[in-house]
């Protein structure tokens, strides 16, 4: 969706849903809300790369992906040892760092 005005009714179609989700409690109808708002950003993504793909950006695009992957797997490894470091200091369960 582009545009102000369609972004614009997508917010509002969003809120009403959720304020009508509130009011039952329905659990199963939030997480449907939740999935198909997910959908539709990751659905908005996969076009926009398409069509940057299809420009000629391939290599920009992988190096990127790359690029990208090698910073989660550096950032993902220093949380793990610095929560794994953070367990074996603490003795109490409950205590952080």
């Amino acid at each position: 969706m582009h545009g102000k005005a369609q972004a614009g009714a997508w917010q509002t179609y969003i809120r009403d849903k959720l304020s009508a989700a509130l009011s039952k409690r329905s659990a199963w109808f939030l997480f449907l809300l939740a999935f198909i708002m997910v959908y539709r950003e990751v659905f908005e993504t996969i076009l926009f790369y398409a069509a940057l793909w299809s420009q000629g950006t391939q290599g920009a695009q992988l190096g990127g992906a790359v690029l990208a992957v090698v910073c989660l797997v550096l950032i993902a490894s220093a949380c793990c040892s610095s929560a794994s470091g953070c367990r074996s200091r603490s003795s109490s369960p409950t205590a952080r760092c």
